[in-house]
């Protein structure tokens, strides 16, 4: 009866174990599987995101040739900044889409320049004046002196884009940004709404 134990308790070791290397087998599996779907969507929109660019790059061009040539009524030329305004977001759109690929691989890397923050926000900022505008809401923004850091000029406007454009896609009637030099030298930028959603950098 022991030895009859003593080999049932190593059959069921074993076959314990090989029922762990197994499930540890199908997961690894299922993971590179996942990975690799993941790679191919991430390569599929990258692919997509550069075929779009191109268009984008040829409908902007006149574009802007038009705004600066002709003479336009104060409606028309309302009309084609907010044309303007969304082709430009388009195409950050997909730079975005192209950065994240890159961050992916591991290629994208910061460039830090000294750079006036405030000036760079309230280009930002004045944006999305028309979205706002179009939904009927205000917009207010608050900053102490103008101070300089170091940032990368195109991250940061990407990254403020973003929470802008939450900000008024989910708020009510107001959308408030914070300019804040912290006590640690950092710089404190607090976008919030009037809606469910508060963002923060």
């Amino acid at each position: 009866m022991l030895a009859i134990f003593i080999v049932y308790v190593v059959i069921m070791y074993y076959h314990e174990r090989q029922l762990g290397k197994q499930q540890r087998t199908m997961e690894l599996f299922e993971r590179s599987k996942e990975k690799e779907m993941f790679n191919s969507k991430i390569d599929f929109f990258t692919n997509i995101a550069h075929e779009i660019r191109t268009p984008l790059t040829l409908i902007k061009a006149p574009m802007e040739k038009l705004m600066r040539n002709l003479v336009l009524s104060p409606q028309n030329e309302k009309y084609l900044l907010v044309m303007n305004k969304n082709t430009e977001r388009l195409m950050d759109l997909t730079n975005q889409l192209l950065d994240f690929r890159r961050v992916e691989a591991g290629s994208f890397v910061l460039t830090l320049e000294e750079k006036d923050i405030n000036s760079l926000i309230k280009i930002i900022w004045g944006n999305f004046y028309p979205l706002a505008e179009s939904k009927k809401i205000k917009m207010e923004i608050t900053e102490e002196k103008i101070f300089r850091c170091k940032i990368d000029e195109e991250a940061t406007t990407k990254i403020i884009s973003n929470l802008l454009d939450n900000a008024i896609k989910y708020c009510q009637r107001l959308v408030a940004l914070s300019i804040l030099k912290t006590e640690n030298g950092f710089v404190s930028i607090v976008i919030s709404n009037d809606g469910q959603s508060y963002l923060k950098i």
